[in-house]
């Protein structure tokens, strides 16, 4: 799933609830304008139209992911991180959002990812 929205908030509820994240994936990534290998670098941010408005308009997404009752996930979640498009350097001002929410004994079991990628690249809880 590929939303787009600045602000996104996914809720699951329900005792049968079983979310499995991809042997190469994960259960939500939050995507700065750069992630991980075998994401696609994008420097600048795009109006309606298609019109390129430069890395200053760029803003980090904002996910909420809410889970409750007696359910389970298991994998793992990634936060992008957001470069600057000139050198594609780290931008520490702007920096995506994820925030996590389980509840009534709803369970988070990790799971390694089978496609190994350099620790220097992840950002992962």
């Amino acid at each position: 799933m590929l939303i787009r929205d600045r602000y996104t908030i996914l809720s699951f509820s329900g005792d049968n609830t079983n979310l499995t994240a991809n042997d190469n994936g994960y259960i939500v990534n939050v995507s700065g304008n750069y992630t991980a290998p075998n994401y696609v670098f994008y420097s600048n941010t795009y109006d309606d139209q298609g019109v390129e408005q430069g890395h200053d308009a760029f803003e980090a997404s904002s996910v909420t992911f809410n889970a409750t009752g007696k359910g389970s996930m298991t994998g793992l979640v990634s936060k992008g991180a957001v470069k600057t498009e000139e050198v594609e350097e780290l931008d520490e001002s702007v920096k995506p959002v994820l925030n996590v929410n389980l509840d009534g004994g709803f369970t988070w079991n990790l799971k390694k990812m089978v496609q190994k990628i350099p620790q220097n690249l992840i950002n992962c809880f």
